[in-house]
């Protein structure tokens, strides 16, 4: 085998001087490069055929001259050379079909030098914008870029970084291409290609893109990892450095301890690819009073944008909580502060990545290991890449879901980083879905990965493992929706089978969920899953989910109103109340918008849908459900109750208010009661309107959780006005609260303090995407105990039964010591009945029965305690009634009042009776 180099012959070498001076007298040169390959379909290359490519392309006009290079023996052939003239591709593509048909070998042409482009002439800031724009004067097949780093060549396709335009042209002739990059940093660094190609031809430019660059990550280590303050040191010198990934930018770098404005610039040295900036720190073992002494370093590129990066000094003084050192697995742990925590970057052969642990003094928590599979590390790294749009070929994609089936087959079931890692993966890829098409032939792999994900233990905290379960059910669900079928069948695996329809009445079953559809065109792909729906957050009380979910999109189809019918299997044939739910993305939540449930003769559930959306699709089951309705009969009728007893009071205390209401006391007491009174038969009205939460529109469950969150609010802030003023009248006897302090004091607690709180409530909410309320219950969102947007409900109303419960207890103290000061031992019992009396009256007006309710809050879900539940619903729905009992019927003031209101009612109603009768006799008297 050996190497030759043919030249252009004399003769057509003074062909090509002749054209190329004829060339510059018609002022039309352009400096043009050529190149290309040639592979023949069979046999090698040899002379006569080399001269055959020789002479076709000595017929394009302008041609100076033309090297080939070949092997002898070998089917490849390369060949570049300069063309001096403009010409048409059109020209070129004709040669280069003859030759293909000629050599039988398949001929592909690159040409540099008729390609406009423009971008950047300077360096562009860090993070900026910048665009790049291609144009040529003919109309192409397409059009595309590249980026070239260290002799590679990576595809740029649309991502959440590369934005492409290819119809940019401002003519109707010609072709254009642009490309935008949003937030540039140093991957972006390199020579950027765009290409238009038509036929066998490639048409090129090159331009260079200099980025000031600033570090994107900045690893901090302190060296020794905590420092040891316990003993008699005044000064301490503390090693601390700074990583960061190497650059050819000039940076200007200056470091500061703690609030220690003065700047001192530092060096670095180099090592395995990274810039190490070392610095030694003085530190002073006297406790500062505020925060925790800290190092932070700043650096600082040529276009003058800084960036910074801090990292805390773990310090133990003399007297602190510590955690004793410590050899874990292999890994010391040093002696550290409590409050602190520690990191390593220590981690087993085969993966990368960190350790941390915090010390909660004295004990250590477990160690939190985010140490990946160096595969799955390479395949988070490309998949991070290619949702930029860095590397986003159909070949990549492959690549990655390979990895990540490899790395899930072979993960530990317990390692919680890699399901993190792998998790991402798949978000990642799912964002790339949404900008290109990924080809069908990755789903075995992303199917078999995914299911071996849901294999593994997800042994994580509840909160982390409901986002976790959530972003895979999103990623999962986006990908079978965006990735485009044609031959594709289905995948079947473990914990999911995928399955695809295209005939217009679709009838599938998926792990023994029936799916039913009819479609007018398009794709119906469905996807059961097993082993999610346990993970996934459920705010249904006692009720569990089925062992399956569904997943169902449509391809090609753009109706807005589909009919999917689910026959799911029934997994407890014990339980009588199914739902049907999807998953609500925007709340992490289920939802039973648009689905009704039936129970079939075969002991299955199936769930109708009028509504077909990217999120899944689950049957959800009620435990025995003989409480729930006996707890719903109850209150709708303790409600109805409570509201009719509440409409008496109200006219009982409009009747008897002057006579009742005679001194600054009774102004107080029957002020807040009438309050307490209207704004919970408010309360209760919205209550009671809002018991069927699925029956009413969004608009109108989101008015009534308003009213709902605002009356009991403001009946509880009255209640609290109540309990203090009996606390001050009592204990400051010879100090009467003056009517006006009183008034203005209860106004501001018991109207301008229940809006404050629901309106600041409400805005928290819609400014950080939290949601407000729930849309199944017509109530605050309620996730766990103080958690989500019913804490402020549950914060408020705690704090004021607390203060009511202390109050309560003074004034029973205050009765029982005036009654003992006052009693004989004879009257012990008159003394108890005194104080019984007492509670009796308070209990209902100061709230405290509400006190059952943060028991229940606080009670497993999965095993509640009905008697609980029966008390709370039980107290509270009768709450009105309880009020009326205690208020006006146990207050001989009061009653007396309305007792002689009855009787004048009653006597003048006889009176008139006897007047008619003597008038009438009187009358008959006369006539006779």
């Amino acid at each position: 085998m050996f190497s030759r180099v043919f030249k252009v012959p004399f003769r057509a070498l003074c062909v090509c001087l002749q054209l190329q001076i004829f060339a510059v007298a018609a002022n039309n040169t352009m400096d043009v490069q050529i190149s290309g390959s040639g592979v023949l379909s069979s046999g090698t290359w040899d002379l006569i055929k080399v001269v055959k490519l020789e002479n076709a392309f000595q017929t394009l006009n302008g041609v100076q001259c033309l090297k080939i290079t070949y092997r002898q023996n070998n089917s490849n052939v390369d060949f570049e050379g300069n063309v001096s003239v403009t010409f048409n591709t059109s020209e070129l593509q004709y040669i280069v079909n003859g030759l293909e048909t000629t050599l039988q070998a398949v001929i592909q042409v690159s040409i540099s030098g008729m390609v406009t482009i423009v971008s950047p002439n300077t360096t562009v800031y860090y993070k900026s914008s910048p665009s790049l724009k291609c144009t040529f004067g003919e109309t192409t097949d397409s059009a595309g870029w590249n980026l070239i780093q260290n002799n590679q060549s990576f595809t740029l396709n649309s991502g959440s970084v590369v934005k492409l335009n290819s119809s940019c042209a401002t003519s109707g002739t010609g072709s254009c291409t642009e490309i935008t990059l949003q937030g540039v940093t140093g991957d972006w660094v390199g020579m950027y290609e765009c290409e238009f190609t038509t036929g066998s031809v490639r048409l090129t430019a090159l331009a260079q893109l200099k980025v000031a660059l600033l570090p994107d990550v900045i690893t901090m280590e302190t060296s020794p990892l905590t420092v040891d303050c316990s003993k008699s040191h005044t000064i301490v010198n503390i090693n601390i450095s700074a990583t960061i990934q190497q650059s050819t930018e000039t940076y200007g770098v200056w470091w500061s301890y703690s609030n220690d404005t003065e700047m001192s610039q530092i060096y670095n040295t180099s090592s395995n690819g990274s810039l190490i900036y070392t610095f030694i720190g003085t530190m002073s073992c006297q406790k500062p009073s505020g925060c925790c002494p800290y190092a932070n370093v700043t650096f600082k590129n040529t276009k003058g944008q800084e960036t910074s990066a801090q990292v805390d000094i773990p310090v133990i003084y003399a007297g602190s909580i510590f955690c004793d050192g410590i050899v874990t697995d292999g890994d010391y742990w040093p002696k550290t502060a409590a409050g602190a925590t520690v990191t390593i970057n220590t981690c087993a052969e085969g993966r990368v990545g960190y350790k941390s642990r915090t010390c909660i003094g004295p004990p250590w928590q477990d160690v939190y290991n985010n140490c990946i599979n160096e595969g799955l590390n390479t395949a988070l790294q490309q998949a991070t890449n290619f949702q930029k749009g860095l590397g986003s070929t159909p070949e990549v994609a492959m690549t990655i879901f390979e990895g990540l089936f490899n790395s899930s087959a072979s993960a530990s079931s317990n390692n919680i980083a890699d399901i993190n890692a792998s998790i991402e993966v798949l978000h990642f890829m799912a964002t790339a879905s949404s900008y290109n098409n990924l080809p069908e032939e990755v789903l075995p792999n992303f199917i078999n990965a995914s299911s071996n994900l849901l294999q593994m233990t997800w042994n994580v905290a509840p909160l982390i493992l409901y986002n976790v379960s959530s972003a895979f059910l999103q990623s999962v669900d986006d990908l079978v929706k965006n990735i485009r079928v044609n031959t594709s069948q289905g995948v079947n695996s473990t914990n999911i089978d995928l399955r695809f329809c295209s005939s217009s009445k679709c009838t599938l079953s998926v792990f023994d969920v029936g799916v039913e559809m009819i479609i007018s065109n398009g794709i119906l792909k469905t996807a059961a899953v097993r082993n999610l729906t346990n993970k996934l957050r459920n705010n249904y009380k006692h009720k569990k989910p089925s062992k399956l979910l569904l997943s169902a999109t449509l391809q090609d189809n753009n109706d807005s109103s589909t009919n999917i019918i689910l026959d799911f299997p029934d997994d407890w044939q014990t339980y009588s109340k199914p739902l049907c739910v999807f998953w609500n993305t925007t709340e992490e939540d289920w939802s039973p918008a648009g689905c009704t449930a039936y129970n079939n003769h075969n002991g299955r559930t199936m769930c109708v849908c009028n509504h077909l959306t990217p999120f899944s699709v689950l049957m959800s089951k009620d435990e025995i459900s003989a409480y729930s309705s006996i707890l719903d009969i109850i209150t709708n009728v303790g409600l109805s109750v409570s509201i009719f007893s509440l409409l008496v009071f109200l006219t009982i205390e409009c009747l008897v208010w002057s006579a009742v209401v005679k001194t600054n006391l009774a102004h107080f007491r029957h002020t807040a009661m009438v309050n307490i009174a209207v704004f919970l038969l408010l309360a209760d009205i919205s209550m009671l309107a809002s018991t069927r939460p699925s029956s009413l529109p969004d608009s109108w469950c989101f008015f009534l959780t308003i009213c709902k969150h605002l009356f009991y609010l403001a009946m509880f802030c009255w209640m609290l006005c109540l309990c203090i003023m009996l606390v001050h009248q009592l204990i400051f006897v010879f100090s009467p609260l003056r009517k006006r302090v009183f008034m203005l004091v209860s106004s501001i607690v018991g109207y301008a303090l229940p809006v404050l709180i629901v309106g600041s409530s409400y805005v928290y909410c819609k400014y950080t995407n939290i949601p407000y309320y729930n849309v199944t219950t017509c109530w605050l969102a309620y996730k766990s105990l103080f958690v989500g947007s019913i804490q402020s409900f549950l914060l408020p109303v705690g704090t004021i039964i607390l203060i009511n419960i202390f109050s309560m207890l003074v004034v029973i103290i205050t009765m029982v010591k005036s009654q003992v000061a006052d009693a004989s031992k004879a009257d012990d019992m008159n003394t108890a009945k005194g104080i019984v009396k007492g509670l009796a009256v308070l209990t209902p007006v100061s709230g405290v029965t509400w006190i059952i309710g943060f028991l229940q809050l606080m009670l497993d879900e999965e095993t509640p305690f009905v008697a609980v539940e029966f008390l709370f619903t039980i107290l509270n729905s009768f709450q009105g009634i309880c009020i009326l009992v205690t208020v006006c019927f146990k207050e001989e003031k009061v009653w007396q009042q309305l007792s002689k209101i009855i009787n004048r009612m009653f006597r003048g109603k006889t009176y008139n009776n006897i007047e008619v009768t003597l008038e009438e006799k009187s009358s008959t008297t006369n006539k006779a």
